[in-house]
């Protein structure tokens, strides 16, 4: 720092291999879920292994398994991103997935959340999952 209180900008990173950590996983109960950490998903599975890009003002974390895709802004040391996807179940569901993390020493710590969104009434259902996540450097 160079003696004000805003974190200074992160550097350019391209396609960076990180290990994602996923832990304090909180799902609703009674729900299947189509996307979620390790196999808690029906459908995409959010695993450990994955790459950084950081290209400010934009950031995206790709899982190498199944390519999904999270992108958002980054600021400072800050990273917001989200994943939207559709799904098949008695209609079509729609999923929105964030990931905000802050860059902590050589990691990045923050949360993840996911809602789906009931096609009949197009409002988010009950059925939510809420984890802690780590990214570090593989």
């Amino acid at each position: 720092m160079t003696g004000n209180t805003n974190p200074e900008p992160l550097p350019a990173t391209v396609g960076a291999p990180v290990l994602v950590s996923w832990s304090d996983i909180r799902s609703s109960a009674s729900c299947f879920f189509f996307s979620g950490p390790r196999d808690l998903g029906r459908d995409d599975h959010l695993g450990a292994l994955a790459t950084l890009t950081l290209t400010p003002p934009t950031a995206e974390l790709v899982f190498v398994e199944g390519g999904y895709r999270f992108t958002g802004p980054v600021s400072g040391a800050a990273l917001s991103a989200l994943r939207d996807a559709s799904h098949e179940y008695s209609g079509t569901w729609t999923t929105r997935e964030s990931i905000a993390l802050s860059a902590s020493g050589d990691a990045w710590v923050g949360t993840y959340h996911y809602d789906e969104i009931d096609p009949a009434t197009r409002v988010p259902s009950s059925c939510h999952i809420d984890a802690t996540v780590v990214v570090t450097r593989r």
